[in-house]
């Protein structure tokens, strides 16, 4: 017999702070020039390129992005998790409806 929560990713092992950070950042784009889940029929290359501008940016020691006053860091964390999930989309483990997935990444 399965305990409650076996076999079930543990969510705490997720930082914290970095997880609101990309909510946040989440949030801005979807209250300013985006709308929420603006992202699912987008290029994936749009949040690659962006990623690594974000990347170049604070490697060049600008540490927040001027236009959002939100850190680098975490725009880039949040187009690498847009990438994440415009790939599981890709291979059918999530889609905008999805309410629960059997995340089962490793073949």
């Amino acid at each position: 017999m399965n305990r409650p929560g076996e076999n079930k990713p543990p969510m705490g092992l997720l930082p914290p702070l970095a997880a609101l950070a990309i909510a946040t950042t989440m949030d801005h784009g979807a209250q300013g020039k985006h709308k929420p889940f603006g992202w699912v029929n987008e290029d994936i290359q749009l949040f690659r390129d962006a990623g690594q501008r974000h990347h170049y940016y604070r490697e060049a020691g600008e540490v927040y992005d001027p236009d959002s006053g939100l850190l680098h860091s975490a725009h880039k964390a949040t187009n690498a998790v847009i990438e994440l999930a415009l790939e599981l989309q890709v291979v059918k483990l999530w889609t905008p409806d999805t309410t629960a997935v059997d995340l089962r990444l490793v073949r």
